[in-house]
């Protein structure tokens, strides 16, 4: 249920969510399609699939490519890696419903959301999904959701399209790696991470599943704190 107060001084205008009526954990771990945490990932299978991957470049890891506008279609504002003045971060739906929420994540959210010269972004399958648990776990309202989303974006946070390359390597990662007790990590999970991947950026997530299989594949990790405080490994 959405609060009955709003904290002005958030982003531009942007008030949080009040998580007070909360019964299960970021990571609504009863929902099979979106998965649970506080399992640990088992590896992939030897000579897992390279489909999908660009050859790695010196320094870089497999799935990371020179130039991120490549991927992305030049369409979301993408610097090469040249032109950085810091590291960027790709936010997972979690750490996104993590500052709407006031869940223990949330400075380190907000954090990455006030860095103008680098400001995070999200995959646009993230955002459905994070709108969708807003309104049918939270119960927080359409409008307000719609609002808050529109804050982000108006505050730095870039939507990044999901294309064909993240797609197929999403589908790949998933495919080696899910497990549905030891690993359950959703297809969405594997767009945060494919994005995160194919753009040459760090990850920003509390999942342990989704922060394990991350750094199997190559990629820096943000570890985030989940609803117990707790950082994944």
């Amino acid at each position: 249920m959405l609060g009955d107060h709003e904290d002005r001084s958030n982003l531009k205008g942007w008030s949080g969510f009040d998580s007070s009526r909360r019964e299960e954990p970021l990571g609504y771990g009863r929902d099979p399609d979106r998965g649970s945490w506080g399992f640990a990932c088992a590896p992939a299978a030897a000579g897992g699939s390279d489909w999908g991957r660009a050859q790695p470049a010196a320094g870089r890891g497999p799935h990371q490519r020179s130039d991120p506008r490549s991927a992305s279609g030049g369409g979301c504002g993408s610097r090469s890696p040249a032109q950085r003045d810091g590291p960027l971060s790709v936010l997972d739906a979690v750490a996104i419903i993590a500052a709407l929420t006031r869940e223990p994540a949330r400075a380190d959210v907000e954090r990455l959301l006030r860095d103008t010269e680098d400001p995070p972004r999200i995959a646009a399958v993230n955002v459905a999904e994070v709108a969708d648990v807003l309104v049918r776990v939270k119960s927080a309202g359409r409008e307000q959701v719609e609002q808050a989303l529109s804050w982000l974006q108006a505050g730095g946070l870039t939507v990044v399209a999901t294309n064909e390359t993240i797609a197929r390597l999403a589908g790949d990662i998933r495919s080696r790696h899910y497990h549905h007790r030891n690993c359950p990590i959703s297809i969405c999970d594997c767009v945060a991470l494919a994005t995160a991947l194919v753009l040459d950026e760090q990850l920003a997530t509390a999942d342990p599943s989704l922060a394990e299989v991350g750094r199997q594949e190559g990629a820096v990790v943000v570890a985030l704190p989940d609803s117990a405080g707790r950082r994944p490994d």
